[in-house]
């Protein structure tokens, strides 16, 4: 989308890459712009982004790669600055290609609302907080197929919820209490699958939940015994003090060499008397979401059962002939410093034309350091691809470096042994 702002393209340029700048439109930026480093754009509605800078071309062009809380499906934006009369005209756009249609509308709308903030800040004029009534989106991309990641979800919103069966194929309803320190502090949480009739727009059929602290109770509603499938997993929150329920669905489809699980919650309309109210229930649910698709993540990446290898051991089998060692990391830091000899696979589905063409080969996956997942994701795509012998090295190339082994890098430089995980990492 393009915007023509009433101001010099080099005004909307300090604007946008200033951190002291950006605060007063767009969201609280640190560490400030720098190419290949990861700063990280907190936004007044809760959302978190991690941002991978891959252009700084002052002042016409700003390209990033970001990720919702560091966990989302990777996207490209790019902003472009063009001079034009009295001002400029700035273009925001995906130049490698969006996430999905299923995102176009509410992506398009933030980008409109971001320029429009941008445009009033530039002229002076008074500029709208962020509305809290905006859709929360947030995927992430798991190996193995829709089934059994259904599976191992269903297992663990069991196991969170306390739940007494199988959410996918029955209605349950039960108190969820949060420790965020927000209030309310317990809400009535209803699930189940959406094919069955007896839904959270029917709820005759499920007992309420009671009990506080701890106390969770659980009834079923409705069963016909159709396994649902894919079918999106309904979840429905509401509190006496709310005017209306809130309500999300979690959905598996096929992508790629694996499955997006994606949660989508709406309806904060009903959560408050005013917008500072809906927007501090909707900065609630942001977190609670990115932390239950962490836990969910960890559970499922344990659960695949990938073995590890130290970076002694795999230093110790570099001379084999039948070992492949792969780069799980951004590009950028795969550019400033990697194991030798590794190849680039990056964070999103595994180039299948850099796998050994020997099915039995001993394939080695790391990542950034012991805080990332993305080596065990990418072995277990690897196991589905026909690759039995797959393995992560612990701690990554952090652990790497601080074993003395060396970290090259594309232009031969010396690389940094690691990074400081983001906040919401840590």
């Amino acid at each position: 989308m393009t915007r023509a702002v009433r101001a010099p393209a080099e005004s909307a340029w300090e604007a946008l890459t200033d951190p002291r700048l950006a605060g007063q439109w767009w969201g609280e930026v640190s560490p400030e712009f720098r190419v290949g480093q990861l700063s990280q754009l907190v936004m007044g509605d809760g959302d978190v982004y991690a941002l991978e800078v891959l252009r700084l071309d002052a002042p016409h062009r700003l390209e990033y790669r970001r990720r919702r809380f560091g966990i989302d499906v990777k996207e490209t934006i790019c902003w472009d600055l063009t001079p034009h009369g009295d001002g400029c005209l700035i273009t925001v756009g995906y130049p490698e290609g969006g996430t999905g249609a299923d995102r176009r509308e509410p992506e398009h709308e933030e980008w409109l609302r971001h320029t429009d903030r941008l445009e009033r800040w530039l002229v002076g004029a008074p500029v709208p907080p962020i509305p809290p009534t905006q859709e929360f989106i947030l995927s992430t991309d798991l190996p193995g197929d829709p089934p059994a990641v259904r599976s191992a979800m269903a297992q663990f919103l069991q196991k969170a919820f306390q739940l007494p069966g199988d959410p996918y194929s029955r209605w349950f309803s039960t108190t969820l209490t949060l420790t965020d320190g927000g209030e309310p502090g317990e809400l009535r949480l209803t699930l189940g699958a959406a094919g069955d009739l007896s839904g959270p727009n029917d709820l005759s059929g499920i007992d309420g939940a009671g009990g506080s602290g701890d106390e969770r109770t659980a009834s079923d509603g409705g069963q016909d015994g159709i396994d649902r499938g894919a079918e999106p997993l309904l979840v429905e929150l509401e509190h006496p003090s709310w005017w209306f329920p809130t309500a999300a669905e979690l959905l598996l489809r096929r992508q790629g060499q694996g499955t997006r699980l994606t949660v989508r919650h709406r309806g904060w309309e009903g959560t408050g008397a005013d917008d500072d109210a809906r927007g501090r229930q909707r900065r609630r649910f942001a977190q609670f979401w990115h932390r239950l698709f962490l836990r969910f993540t960890l559970q499922y990446a344990r659960s695949l059962r990938i073995p590890t290898l130290t970076a002694v051991d795999l230093s110790n089998r570099m001379d084999r002939p039948d070992l492949f060692v792969f780069d799980a990391n951004r590009t950028t830091l795969w550019q400033r410093g990697h194991v030798p000899e590794a190849v680039f696979v990056g964070q999103e589905d595994i180039p299948v034309d850099r796998l050994p063409a020997d099915r039995q080969a001993q394939l080695v996956f790391y990542c950034r350091d012991s805080m990332c997942l993305t080596a065990y994701l990418s072995a277990a795509k690897a196991r589905t691809l026909g690759y039995p012998n797959t393995f992560v090295m612990e701690g990554g190339r952090r652990a790497w470096a601080e074993s003395g082994f060396p970290l090259v890098s594309e232009t031969g430089e010396s690389a940094a042994d690691w990074e400081k995980p983001e906040s919401f990492e840590e």
